[in-house]
């Protein structure tokens, strides 16, 4: 269905709107629209739509039937602007019965909030059916106009960079203002609403700005981070497998600056753009960080037996206190996505415990909806580990949780290194690190909270083994 003409070029929307669909409220309802020139393809949509009904009662206080939120642009990814209870959150702040809210093409220029409201008047219309779902007890005026409501205009969002990789695509790299800081983010654009990597820069003298690494963007940095300060005696040298833009190198330099890293990512252009965009350039990680191209599923023990024909990135055996595993598919078929099953094969696992100090302990970033899968990843780490603690979901939306295992069958949350940083870290990690649970091997994750302060004590009895070949 066409939304109208405005200079000269027909929007249309997609799919097609039914306008009767709409003459009811359906509290369940989060429809999503994409308006293009009719002579332009989805992936260059101008306007993106969300449309949700709230849940009205008889004592809800409402002052319009419809109203329209225009996202900032650049930070439609964040998840008060892109998940269902964010902006039903909105549409109560807005007293409405029906939100629709407006995200913005980041390939388009919009001119002003006029020319928005003139683009998108007919198509609003069409959903605001004239207030027509509205119950008779609401006393609502329909003949009142459809406000279009916005935080600060339009937003603006600076193209950083963006380009393609081999392996991942296309993506683009882009700075905004969200919450008084200039936030960037990358995006690869075949879910261009996902943000795969996110820092808060700081402006210097001269307008130059810096990657904070002070700030940690994703709760689930936070949580990996806090586990390791509580589990491992020290933090000397650890390996993360899966680079990304390296938002968690910088926030664990940040939280333990003499701590080595060694980085594998797969997609050298990651790595390209981890230290031409997002700080790991930096001359405070000189020395500290070795970036290293290469398959995270080709890691292997110094002395084992492999094929010469494998292309292979040896360490010693318990070199690390710590490995953080945060990989992700791109089979989009299944239910977890992060990391891929041949990440959780026992034989690579064994792989992984035998480069840990006794002590050490791994971590793997889990992504998955279904709660069976989490299982599953759980069960699969507990074959090799004594004991599996997970990190608690902040929210139904967060689909993110860390699994930290180690090989002491009585470990327990250490507080001594919180006190050690600023008071804002500090706190913050620590309440994460209490949050953890250890895995029982229930039906669903779940255990008791662990928020002892007694110290760890060795297994007497060492799970690990050595040499194990991954599938």
């Amino acid at each position: 269905m066409s939304s109208g003409r405005v200079s000269g070029r027909q929007l249309v929307t997609r799919p097609p709107i039914v306008p009767s669909s709409f003459d009811k409220l359906q509290p369940d309802r989060f429809d999503q629209f994409l308006l293009s020139y009719e002579d332009e393809d989805d992936e260059n949509f101008r306007y993106k739509l969300h449309v949700l009904d709230i849940n009205l009662l008889a004592t809800t206080n409402i002052a319009y039937a419809t109203a329209v939120f225009l996202i900032p642009a650049g930070r439609e990814g964040e998840y008060m602007f892109s998940s269902k209870n964010g902006l039903a959150s909105i549409a109560e702040s807005a007293k409405c019965a029906r939100m629709i809210a407006v995200s913005f093409g980041r390939h388009h220029v919009f001119e002003s909030q006029q020319l928005v409201q003139e683009e998108l008047t007919f198509v609003v219309q069409l959903l605001s059916r004239q207030g027509k779902f509205l119950p008779s007890y609401t006393q609502i005026n329909n003949e009142k106009d459809i406000p279009f409501m916005a935080l600060d205009g339009l937003g603006k969002r600076r193209v950083v960079a963006e380009g393609q990789s081999e392996l991942s695509g296309k993506y683009i790299v882009e700075q905004v203002q969200a919450d008084a800081q200039q936030v960037r983010r990358l995006y690869f654009l075949d879910n261009p609403f996902l943000i795969q990597t996110e820092v808060v820069m700081k402006e210097l003298e001269g307008g130059v700005y810096v990657v904070d690494q002070a700030h940690a963007a994703f709760d689930y940095h936070k949580a990996v981070v806090a586990g390791l300060l509580a589990l491992v005696d020290s933090l000397n040298h650890g390996m993360l497998i899966g680079l990304g833009g390296g938002g968690f190198v910088n926030f664990l330099h940040h939280v333990s600056p003499d701590c080595k890293i060694t980085a594998v990512e797969l997609d050298p252009a990651i790595v390209a753009i981890a230290k031409q965009n997002f700080g790991l350039d930096s001359p405070s990680l000189q020395g500290v960080l070795v970036l290293k191209i290469g398959d995270g599923l080709a890691i292997g023990v110094e002395g084992a037996e492999v094929s010469t024909a494998e292309k292979r990135i040896m360490l010693p055996p318990e070199s690390l206190s710590f490995i953080v595993v945060d990989v992700d598919t791109k089979d989009k078929t299944v239910g977890m996505s992060c990391p891929p099953v041949s990440f959780l094969d026992q034989g690579y696992l064994e792989q992984l415990a035998t480069l840990l100090v006794p002590s050490g302990v791994l971590a793997i970033n889990v992504s998955a909806r279904d709660p069976s899968l989490l299982n599953v990843a759980c069960s699969s780490v507990k074959k090799v580990f004594s004991t599996v603690f997970f990190s608690k979901k902040n929210t139904h939306e967060d689909i993110n949780v860390v699994l930290l295992a180690t090989q002491c069958d009585s470990a327990s949350v250490n507080d001594g290194p919180f006190q050690n940083l600023d008071v804002r870290t500090g706190d913050e990690l620590r309440l994460f690190a209490h949050n953890l649970s250890i895995w029982t091997g229930d039906s669903q994750v779940g255990g008791e909270i662990v928020n002892n302060k007694t110290r760890k004590k060795k297994s007497k009895s060492n799970k690990r083994k050595g040499g194990g070949k991954h599938r």
